[in-house]
């Protein structure tokens, strides 16, 4: 309908009105043809536009939808971020706790190893529960000379005086057994047995 409308626009435009006079009928076609070309080749190319347009808008369309889940993608980045320093956070806070715990338990292990050291030493005289402060001197031999006897000692084994046995032993070891006899030593002292 728009190409008729322009055709007829394109035949009133050649009757002039200053001329006076008619153009010829063929020339008047062809004339009219020409513009009629003219006319359809610019909606054609209207057209055309369109379709390039058309084109182009489904083109921004669809970078649209990849933006758009490009920014939904960044949004759940966001998310993970957040969620990952929190929890950072609460390893870092934990971290910290645990060190100040080793490092009291750490401490509270030196002082018994300590207490632990200061009972051996106190059990390694236990008849005068005095911790000695320094290396103990070894006994001297006594002066008394040995009657040979057949006492024993579950401590101090076969070569004691005539009083010591393992009944009557006044220094004794831990676990000392005061029932030990020469014949049954109840696995006591077998110190000084050859001699």
């Amino acid at each position: 309908m728009e190409i008729g409308n322009s055709l007829l626009d394109i035949r009133h435009s050649q009757r002039s009105p200053n001329c006076g006079r008619n153009t010829s009928s063929s020339t008047t076609a062809v004339l009219l043809v020409c513009q009629a070309i003219t006319v359809i080749v610019a909606h054609l190319a209207a057209v055309a536009a369109l379709d390039v347009l058309q084109a182009v808008l489904a083109a921004l369309l669809a970078g649209l939808a990849a933006l758009a889940i490009l920014a939904l993608a960044l949004a759940n980045l966001a998310t993970a971020t957040a969620s990952d320093r929190s929890t950072v956070a609460s390893l870092t806070a934990t971290i910290s706790n645990l060190s100040t715990e080793l490092t009291l338990a750490n401490a509270k292990l030196v002082h018994i190893t300590a207490e632990l050291a200061s009972l051996r030493i106190a059990m390694a005289s236990p008849l005068t529960g005095i911790v000695p402060t320094s290396t103990p001197k070894p006994k001297p031999k006594s002066t008394v000379p040995h009657v040979p006897n057949t006492n024993y000692c579950w401590t101090h084994g076969y070569r004691v005086n005539s009083t010591h046995t393992s009944a009557t032993c006044p220094r004794p070891d831990q676990g000392h057994q005061t029932a030990a006899t020469r014949s049954n030593t109840m696995g006591g002292s077998t110190r000084t047995k050859d001699a």
